[in-house]
């Protein structure tokens, strides 16, 4: 199955937040939108979950416009996770949870293992009977990703690949969660095989955790390819203005990146 975008934009007025961009979201791999804020990452996710249609341009999944498709079938197939979801009744965590098998109209003796296991993948089991409204910060993004883990859980009948998209996953969390939602979004695409697209911040975290990186600046696609190819001194420079250098250690498996200066500021 192929999912992909081609060359879709998307105007605010006369401004192109997104300027005819074409990708794909990779089975099998952990790819990250990375650019400074303002290039349109979030605008793209939004029109590559059918969130917002493109004023030009398609989303195609299989070769089929998203657009024709049954929303229930687009469900069990695409997860996303946004920025924040604002949730004012009284559920409990579990219930958000839940929410993502909606789709399945199925019983809670099929639905709530699939519950328990995400949550218990996600370490949020201890949160289950808690209102959601009275989670921190962390704890809501962590509770928001096993309900969007429970909508596309694996399934041994399954042979339609799954596709899991995250804005700024890691926003809210402590570096412990960082890691394990992470690691959780790469063991998805490797051992599951499913396609993962995530917008990160951290160049260290993309550089480490991602198979495949789109570079935006000012809503266009400046570069794609893998980390060592991509995350130059060159690109970091040019996109986010800072100095820095790709420090290899040996005790490390990849490089990090270490900034030396930004552009001049005053605030005055």
């Amino acid at each position: 199955m192929v999912y992909k975008c081609e060359k879709i934009s998307f105007y605010a007025g006369q401004k192109a937040l997104v300027d005819d961009i074409s990708m794909s979201v990779i089975p099998g791999k952990l790819s990250v939108i990375l650019g400074p804020n303002g290039a349109g990452k979030s605008t793209l996710l939004k029109m590559l979950s059918g969130d917002i249609k493109p004023d030009s341009g398609n989303v195609k999944i299989d070769g089929e416009s998203m657009q024709k498709l049954d929303r229930k079938d687009l469900a069990k197939i695409r997860a996303v996770l946004p920025q924040s979801s604002n949730v004012t009744f009284n559920f409990s965590a579990s219930d958000i949870v839940k929410m993502g098998r909606l789709p399945y109209n199925e019983c809670d003796r099929i639905s709530m293992p699939i519950v328990g296991k995400a949550m218990s993948l996600t370490k949020t089991s201890d949160l289950q009977s808690r209102q959601f409204t009275t989670l921190s910060g962390g704890e809501k993004q962590r509770v928001q990703f096993a309900r969007v883990l429970a909508q596309i859980w694996p399934e041994l009948t399954s042979r339609r690949t799954k596709y899991l998209l995250l804005d700024e996953p890691t926003g809210a969390l402590d570096p412990l969660y960082q890691m394990e939602i992470l690691t959780i979004a790469r063991w998805l695409a490797e051992e599951k095989g499913y396609g993962v697209l995530a917008i990160l911040h951290d160049l260290n975290q993309a550089m480490a955790y991602a198979d495949y990186i789109y570079l935006l600046k000012q809503g266009r696609l400046v570069r794609e390819g893998t980390p060592h190819t991509v995350l130059t001194r060159s690109s970091i420079r040019e996109l986010w203005g800072i100095d820095a250098e790709i420090v290899h250690h040996t005790t490390a498996s990849v490089p990090f990146i270490l900034p030396c200066s930004g552009k001049s500021f005053s605030p005055f």
